[in-house]
């Protein structure tokens, strides 16, 4: 999975890793700071195409500079 590649990865890189419950808390924190309404979120499929959603409106910030 793509959190467990990541921590391995970190460990090799600096010779400790990052506690699995930071990052989630950290993606967590970062949701939070989203402009979402995260209460409107009601399904799986809300949930996927609101991340979606975000990941487009990132990319295309990132584009932009």
């Amino acid at each position: 999975d793509w959190l467990d590649d990541l921590l391995k990865k970190g460990k090799r890189r600096h010779g400790q890793k990052i506690a699995k419950e930071i990052w989630m808390q950290a993606a967590l924190e970062l949701f939070r700071a989203m402009p979402i309404d995260w209460a409107e979120v009601g399904t799986e499929d809300d949930l996927r195409e609101t991340l979606k959603g975000l990941e487009s409106r990132i990319k295309s910030i990132d584009i932009e500079d």
